[in-house]
């Protein structure tokens, strides 16, 4: 193996143009709405396109580009419709490997140049082996630094096996959980079914197009019951489910490198990221804890010999 190359991953491109669809039928279907049922709130439904236009030109405007990923065993090479661009390990400064990016903060591996221009951005979801090429790019140059030879022949990435159901089925989780009175975003949807009721009853097309962009923007963000949710650790597992619905992922403790507690935006719930020995990491939002529930995860996590790193403080 002389360089590895990335893989596209299809599922990800085809989830893409799906979105893209749907979105226009969606932005189609209020036009027909306004024109054959509800032509007396046409000042509304306008509203409504509008901001629901605005919000997808944004969106798939700042989509990441698609370009090819290519590790030699002298730097990195990428290669998109536009441009070739090759950066050598002795033209790297630094390499955030658990950047964001993006309006849906998409995880990317961030190069900075010694230059100074533009940093490099290579998105994780866009690629099948991302997990591979972040690890080899480590590799190539930790070498570098070491001024060590870089076979790329003799490099196995690491791969972690998936925890299967059964593998946990007698462990016993201890969970740090909190009611989720105390998160506005919980009374979210009540605002928004009483906003459903003052659009039926309006009369004034103004009142309605008030209603429907507030009520919009309130139902996206009554989304956030997924942000709900309760931390679990036993003698050799930490599990994160969500507080209502009975999903969540599971960890080995000895394959966890660290923890980091952050917020990614300044108005969005606080999240707990964790890193693994592979360099694969998971984000799951939690916004029904209070700082003590923070404080006491924390100190159940690093007596378990874990990494913390709370960025919220």
């Amino acid at each position: 193996m002389k360089t590895m190359k990335s893989i596209n991953n299809k599922t990800y491109w085809i989830i893409y143009c799906f979105q893209i669809g749907l979105s226009l039928l969606i932005l189609f279907g209020m036009l027909v709405l306004t024109i054959l049922f509800i032509p007396e709130s046409t000042f509304a439904m306008s509203m409504l396109m509008l901001f629901y236009g605005g919000f997808l030109f944004f969106y798939f405007r700042t989509h990441p580009l698609k370009q090819d990923i290519e590790v030699l065993k002298s730097g990195i090479q990428l290669t998109n419709k536009k441009e070739r661009i090759v950066i050598k390990w002795s033209d790297i400064k630094e390499i955030n490997f658990q950047s964001r990016d993006g309006v849906m903060r998409l995880r990317a591996i961030q190069i900075i140049r010694n230059s100074g221009t533009k940093a490099i951005l290579i998105h994780y979801p866009l690629y099948k082996n991302s997990i591979r090429i972040s690890q080899v790019i480590k590799k190539g140059l930790d070498s570098f630094n070491r001024q060590e030879d870089f076979d790329l022949n003799s490099f196995t990435p690491l791969s972690l096996e998936r925890i299967q159901r059964n593998e946990t089925r007698f462990e016993e989780f201890s969970f740090i959980s909190r009611m989720p009175i105390f998160s506005l975003r919980t009374y979210f949807p009540i605002i928004g079914f009483a906003l459903i009721y003052i659009f039926l009853l309006a009369t004034n097309d103004q009142a309605r197009g008030v209603s429907v962009i507030v009520l919009l923007g309130l139902l996206i963000t009554s989304l956030a019951f997924i942000a709900m949710a309760k931390v679990g650790v036993s003698e050799n597992y930490l599990r994160v489910e969500n507080y209502y619905f009975p999903w969540g992922k599971t960890f080995r403790l000895n394959e966890i490198k660290e923890i980091i507690i952050e917020r990614p935006r300044t108005k969005s719930p606080i999240n707990i990221r964790i890193i693994l020995i592979d360099d694969n990491s998971k984000s799951f939002p939690v916004d029904n804890f209070l700082q003590k529930d923070w404080r006491k995860l924390e100190s159940v996590l690093e007596k378990k010999g874990l990494k913390i790193i709370n960025t919220t403080r």
